[in-house]
């Protein structure tokens, strides 16, 4: 029996359940299925980035990425579809026996490409969303966010306190995860101290943590720490270093620091005025636990614009 050869085209930004349904229908029906990642330096993900997610996604595919820009192949030119089929058939350089596809260009196309049509889901009933819709809303359409895409949205949120009691009634609160302290983890399991040999390892742990957890989180990650309170608590001293202040900032979407009723320590000062000088969005709470708490959501909810 002959083997026959599928293809899925598009832009997958970002791939959604909707293409893992797509793809994983073609997968069911053809022995070989090629996807054909289209991308353009100027779009909001990186093309290379869209690539790994899908060959992670469907390691069984072929994934052939294209960075061809072609304004004469837009969806609405005359002779799109013939112009596709010929891109196609130098990308892929072997027969294509079928085309996959929710969209209405999928006959036309097919049939350009000497294909037979197999539509999938054409009227977006069985998965209601486009990446389209994702990319404009991510948090309110999470639940079509496969878990490889999701570290790209998941807005982190680090807890600057002296405990972790805030952070733990948080991430019940909103239902999700958090990244405890590497730190304290690497002094139990080793029976010492960090010390500043230790420091580099440390921090890329607590980074490797904060990651891989990201793909578990339901639209908010907190974190119990970050690489400034790390140091600082480390060295006992403000810390110096731009480029870590810099990068620490630029990982998280919204800092809240802890002031509970007996005032905020000194490392804690330290690190929420490294990161509010720098230009992190810093959101203080003090009172009672209850009040911090409450205040902790409200500013959540406002700063990151959560919807249902």
């Amino acid at each position: 029996m002959n083997r026959t050869t599928g293809i899925v085209i598009g832009r997958f930004m970002p791939p959604h359940v909707g293409h893992k349904y797509l793809i994983q229908f073609a997968l069911e029906f053809c022995d070989t299925v090629v996807i054909l990642c289209c991308t353009l330096p100027d779009e909001p993900i990186p093309g290379e980035l869209r690539v790994e997610w899908l060959r992670e996604m469907f390691p069984t595919a072929r994934v052939v990425h294209s960075t061809t820009r072609n304004d004469a192949a837009r969806r609405d030119a005359p002779g799109a579809t013939a112009i596709w089929a010929s891109a196609v058939r130098t990308a892929v350089e072997t027969p294509v026996d079928f085309v996959f596809a929710s969209e209405p260009y999928g006959p036309d196309f097919a049939r350009s490409l000497g294909a037979r049509f197999v539509p999938v889901d054409p009227a977006r009933t069985v998965v209601p969303v486009s990446a389209s819709d994702i990319r404009e809303d991510p948090l309110r359409h999470w639940r079509y966010i496969p878990d490889v895409v999701r570290p790209f949205f998941v807005r982190r949120v680090s807890i600057v306190a002296d405990d972790d009691a805030l952070v733990a009634r948080l991430a019940t609160r909103f239902g999700t995860v958090l990244a405890g302290r590497y730190d304290s983890v690497f002094t139990l399991a080793t029976g010492k101290a960090v010390t500043e040999h230790d420091l580099p390892f440390v921090l890329k742990a607590h980074a490797a943590s904060e990651d891989a957890l990201a793909r578990h989180a339901v639209r908010l990650l907190f974190s119990a720490t970050d690489p400034v309170q790390i140091v600082t608590r480390l060295s006992g001293r403000e810390v110096a270093d731009a480029a870590l202040v810099h990068d620490t900032v630029s990982r998280y979407d919204l800092f809240i620091v802890d002031e509970r009723e007996a005032g905020p320590s000194r490392f804690v000062e330290w690190s929420s005025a490294a990161v509010e000088r720098a230009g992190a969005r810093v959101i203080r709470v003090g009172g009672s636990t209850e009040a911090r708490v409450s205040a902790a959501e409200r500013a959540i909810e406002a700063e990151l614009v959560l919807t249902p």
